[in-house]
């Protein structure tokens, strides 16, 4: 018999509990101790912030204060809070396009998609048709009770690899 922890998930806060106290993710357990975790982050924040700017004062856009600046940013969607919306909706969407192929063998209908995500939903059925994995398990949530986190891992798969093609990989 399989002793499982008393894990419950929390879709709408994306927090997990174990036995009612509440878990770190996966996610923050891997940035912990490393100073420079969020220095990609701030780095690319910055960048989108200043070529917002650029954007905004080359059409035109008269600018005399901070609050003039945070305004226009935020009306034209030049933030990182924007762009980080558009990622995530980006990766929900194949995401799911990856769950329905593994759970009901569904092919995405690529104009079911935002024009936005289609490439992406493309590459995820190119690389279904080049190596043609064998879904075994999804959506598979892990915990550690020794060291109180908690997160998921998409999918396993198997993939039979022949002499002529080279493995998936980053």
């Amino acid at each position: 018999m399989i002793d499982r922890p008393n894990l419950q998930y929390d879709d709408k806060s994306h927090t997990y509990r174990l036995n009612g106290e509440k878990l770190l993710g996966v996610s923050t357990v891997s940035k912990l101790g490393d100073t420079e975790a969020w220095g990609v982050a701030s780095a690319w924040s910055f960048r989108l912030t200043y070529e917002g700017v650029v954007d905004l004062l080359a059409e035109g856009y008269e600018i005399t204060t901070k609050d003039d600046l945070r305004e226009a940013l935020k009306r034209t969607k030049r933030t990182p809070w924007h762009t980080v919306g558009d990622a995530k909706d980006r990766g929900n969407a194949v995401h799911e396009a990856l769950e329905n192929l593994a759970q009901k063998n569904e092919v995405p209908i690529l104009e079911n998609f935002p024009e936005a995500q289609r490439g992406y939903v493309q590459g995820l059925c190119k690389w279904y048709l080049d190596y043609r994995p064998v879904f075994l398990a999804t959506e598979i949530q892990v915990v550690s009770e020794k060291h109180l986190f908690a997160g998921r891992y998409d999918m396993i798969v198997e993939i039979e690899i022949d002499d002529e093609q080279t493995p998936p990989g980053p």
